[in-house]
């Protein structure tokens, strides 16, 4: 309530800053391929407050519109007690950027047991090796397909997320 979403609907956070490597054109694009199945009350989260350029952020925002999604782009750089609101308000996270070394910020899904949707091809052996349950894809045109999946069966999945806040805890609390 305090962030401003809509209280009755899942949260899907899309990235994590505003940087063309988070892929937001090409993850909108595979979700617009599949929005008939998405349930409506599926309300997308993009947080943008740092990284790249406005225009980039605004190129953003028109293929949101120009596609008829429901969201909200943070755009004002956030206090931690407010990132910490977002993580805890989120179901789900997509996290599929062209590279990554160990994100914070998906940590910090994982460890509010959202379901976060990454890429095989992220370095997370680690996470994996823990046992931190996540959704993967091989390719970026398969987030759409497996987000259908996700919300489909997101309390079982929910139900599987329930260890990663003690594996997170162990792994890297600060």
């Amino acid at each position: 309530k305090y962030l401003g979403l809509p209280e009755d609907s899942l949260l899907i956070t899309v990235g994590y800053n505003n940087s063309p490597a988070q892929q937001h054109i090409e993850i909108l694009n595979s979700i617009q391929k599949y929005k008939r199945e998405i349930l409506k009350n599926v309300f997308l989260v993009l947080p943008m407050t740092y990284g790249a350029t406005n225009e980039y952020r605004n190129t953003v925002r028109k293929h949101l519109e120009q596609h008829g999604f429901r969201y909200k782009i943070f755009d004002k750089f956030m206090l931690d007690e407010e990132m910490a609101m977002l993580r805890k308000a989120s179901d789900l996270m997509i996290q599929v950027q062209i590279t990554d070394q160990f994100s914070g910020s998906m940590l910090e899904h994982l460890y509010t047991e959202n379901v976060v949707i990454t890429g095989d091809w992220l370095p997370y052996d680690t996470l994996d090796e823990k046992g931190v349950f996540m959704l993967k894809v091989s390719s970026v045109d398969e987030v759409g397909e497996k987000l259908v999946y996700a919300l489909n069966n997101l309390d079982s999945l929910k139900e599987k997320c329930k260890n990663n806040p003690e594996i997170i805890w162990e792994l890297s609390s600060w």
